[in-house]
């Protein structure tokens, strides 16, 4: 019970990266630029940062499922980023982030609906489950 604030601070230092992020988005919007070169400016910007940490960083040899695996997380988690950029050309900043958030309680429906997990004490609605 001592630590459920940290949780709360988690989920506002998402939004707030988010809120920035969307800010950034909106200001290369209304200077002219396009979906797709901002999405690519930060492909560009996470691969410069990402290829920054590989120098400093061991070496480890992954096998080709590990590969494929990580590139099946990759691949939504980047359409979420196009999909959340796409949506700021319409909508307010701060709309578009509270929809973004709505993962959160559409995952642990799903979970709870299609994989049984409801009655694991890790999941979210463990506590209703009961």
């Amino acid at each position: 019970m001592k630590n459920n604030w940290m949780y709360a601070l988690i989920v506002l230092a998402g939004g707030t990266c988010f809120g920035i992020l969307s800010t950034f988005v909106k200001l290369g919007y209304e200077n002219g630029l396009n979906l797709t070169q901002i999405v690519m400016a930060q492909f560009l910007a996470g691969i410069l940062i990402l290829g920054g940490m590989l120098v400093f960083s061991k070496k480890h040899s992954l096998s080709l499922m590990t590969l494929l695996a990580l590139l099946a997380c990759g691949i939504p988690t980047g359409l979420t980023g196009v999909f959340y950029y796409h949506s700021l050309q319409t909508l307010d900043a701060s709309l578009a982030v509270i929809f973004l958030f709505q993962f959160v309680w559409i995952g642990s429906l799903y979970e709870y609906l299609f994989l049984e997990k409801a009655n694991q004490k890790t999941s979210p609605l463990h506590c209703y489950s009961n």
